[in-house]
């Protein structure tokens, strides 16, 4: 906006002590350092209730960036007792309904050459203070929301100040066009319209479909009227438009977050337009679709410390399934954000549904292919420390001490097999392995029907064979499937067991080959039913 201008919309076709009266007043409100100053709405008709509506720009103001969310706040005061004057359109004679209109909108046309205004198709907020017919006034100048409206970015935004006269609307008509619009138009429903935000995304964090048609009919209420007035550019700043009756402020300014904002009731606003979109993520495809709904949220300007994971956590609790809402925060690595929230978003999730520390602390891999290379670092470093060469399982044992948590739990309680129970450290667990002739290891594969899912929340296994170093094959029986659990991200657990058929399935895995050992002996021994050696 530029720092100064003076346009008037219409001098008053008066008799020149009103003249020089506007001019004074205007002149004033330049000179106590307005931005900007204009008179608007007045189309000279001696015969209209004229409301000397002016528009000012109280500087500085600022442009908004892209990638940046603001809010827009509005203070409305009563400044006279509203007038009962008649007011008679003399070429139809009929009484006139006069008010007076602040439109904050996503479109404007300027007036045409007689002053009339269009009224703005794409408004966001509509606020009539007042209409008046003589004895007939309704009086709203209270009609201020306290929740602000939330626009994005570069969009282009306007204000429109506007003054209507009408033959045909009754003052309370008027006054409800502007609850039509506010009930049609959430607060934040701007952000996720197609217009800012793609369809697919959009759908899934606003229940607000299209407004065409029925901001069509409610705006069709001032088809046969006369409106005057101007729209300006809304940047960041303070903007006044006054009355002889009442004043409006609209202030613009950055929003750092919607979920930590005042009133808290714009924060149920958010909420409420996620749980109430009409597309809903699908189970197969969690993590891609709250990676591609938290960019376009980033790319708007919300939040990623509090406004991404609020929203994240809304939309995938939908799905009722707390390992499905847990995988949606790993995929955008907002777990901790999410979490540090604390009652602000948890208080409104189902308690079957709330994730605590335990819960992130035992997050096992999404899939065992995200689980293969940490389990194949962890056999690679007992190959190390196995082999004998001191140089070697020094090495094996640091990796170790990188991909497991301080203590390994292993739970020996079949025959004493494995040495018995004992949380041990990483080198403790391979001297153990050791002392047991447990000296190779590999064929991983994922935990699945026919190698034991369901007795452990593991999703990746190997195998643990008991041969010594200078061999390269052993039987059936020698060969033990293990599950690996991990927790914060490190390997915790091992869970074997003597389970034969398990093997089997490790090794068609594999085409028999577990890193350059096979297991020569098919003969699958008799299933023990999952028998456990060692668990967590």
């Amino acid at each position: 906006m530029e720092t100064f201008r003076s346009v008037l919309c219409s001098w008053p076709s008066r008799k020149s002590v009103y003249f020089k009266y506007a001019f004074a007043l205007f002149v004033a409100q330049i000179g106590s350092g307005f931005a900007h100053a204009e008179i608007v709405g007045d189309p000279g008709d001696d015969w209209r209730l004229n409301l000397n509506a002016q528009f000012s720009a109280p500087g500085p103001h600022q442009s908004r960036q892209d990638h940046h969310l603001y809010r827009i706040d509005f203070k409305c005061k009563a400044t006279a007792a509203l007038p009962m004057k008649k007011v008679v359109d003399l070429l139809v004679m009929r009484s006139v309904t006069t008010s007076h209109s602040v439109i904050i909108s996503k479109d404007y046309v300027a007036p045409d050459a007689s002053g009339k205004l269009k009224i703005p198709e794409k408004p966001l907020s509509l606020l009539t203070p007042y209409a008046v017919n003589a004895q007939n006034i309704s009086d709203n100048r209270a009609i201020c929301p306290k929740v602000p409206i939330i626009v994005s970015g570069t969009q282009p935004i306007y204000i429109v100040a506007m003054v209507n006269y009408s033959t045909t609307n009754a003052p309370g008509a008027i006054i409800k066009i502007g609850y039509s619009i506010a009930k049609l138009i959430p607060a934040l429903w701007s952000v996720f319209e197609p217009a800012a935000m793609p369809a697919s995304i959009g759908n899934k964090l606003s229940g607000v479909g299209d407004t065409k048609g029925p901001m069509e009919d409610i705006l069709s209420t001032f088809n046969d009227d006369k409106s005057f007035g101007k729209g300006f550019d809304l940047d960041v700043g303070r903007y006044l438009v006054k009355t002889d009756y009442n004043e409006i402020e609209v202030t613009v300014a950055k929003l750092d977050s919607v979920v930590l904002a005042k009133p808290s009731s714009l924060q149920e606003t958010f909420r409420t337009q996620i749980r109430a979109a009409p597309d809903q993520i699908k189970p197969d495809s969690v993590g891609s679709t709250c990676a591609n709904v938290a960019g376009a949220l980033k790319d708007a300007g919300f939040s990623e410390g509090e406004d991404i994971p609020y929203a994240l956590v809304n939309l995938a609790s939908r799905l009722g399934s707390k390992p499905k809402l847990i995988e949606c925060l790993e995929a955008t690595g907002t777990t901790d954000t999410a979490l540090k929230l604390g009652p602000v978003l948890w208080k409104w999730i189902i308690k079957k549904l709330v994730i605590t520390d335990d819960d992130l602390a035992n997050i096992q891999p999404s899939s065992f292919a995200d689980a293969k290379r940490r389990i194949y670092n962890f056999i690679v470093a007992l190959s190390r420390i196995t082999k004998g060469d001191t140089a070697r399982a020094a090495e094996g044992v640091a990796q170790l001490k990188m991909i497991t948590t301080e203590k390994v739990n292993l739970v020996d309680t079949i025959d004493d097999l494995l040495g018995g129970s004992g949380s041990l450290q990483p080198n403790e667990l391979a001297q153990r392995l050791v002392s047991k002739g447990y000296l190779r290891f590999g064929c991983m594969a994922p935990v699945g029907d026919k190698n034991g899912a369901g007795m452990s929340n593991g999703v990746g296994s190997f195998l643990m064979i008991r041969a010594s170093a200078d061999v390269n094959s052993a039987k059936l029986a020698d060969a033990l499937p293990v599950h690996v659990v991990f927790k914060r991200g490190l390997i915790s657990s091992i869970l074997a067991f003597q389970e034969p058929g398990w093997v089997k399935t490790n090794l068609d895995a594999n085409e028999g080959n577990c890193n350059g050992f096979r297991v020569i002996d098919g003969a699958v021994a008799e299933s023990s039913g999952g028998r456990l050696l060692a668990t967590q």
